[in-house]
């Protein structure tokens, strides 16, 4: 099966099980295991880790917009993490 469209089902499965209330994981094992995929390959192990990472840091972000009262120091966060990704990021890129 092509890589692009076995991403694009996984992404699909993890994106839609992280909000039933039973583990997103354990479908995204299951689908692995259906589409017969070598969890020993280092590129799917960390293709399941990223779209994991991507669901769990997209749900308090969702939360902040959908309710500003019920985090209220998120924009301080928020502000202060706009202030400091200019400078981190242009630290990151200068050569060692």
């Amino acid at each position: 099966m092509n890589d692009y469209l076995l991403s694009v089902i996984l992404g699909l499965v993890e994106g839609i099980t992280e909000f039933l209330p039973v583990s997103s994981t354990a479908h995204l094992r299951i689908a692995e295991a259906l589409f017969h995929i070598s969890l020993s390959d280092g590129y799917w192990k960390m293709y399941t880790i990223v779209i994991q990472l991507g669901a769990i840091l997209c749900l308090p972000v969702y939360f902040a917009a959908a309710s500003p009262n019920l985090f209220p120091l998120f924009r301080m966060v928020k502000m202060a993490i706009a202030r400091l990704l200019p400078i981190l990021s242009g630290s990151l890129s200068l050569p060692l």
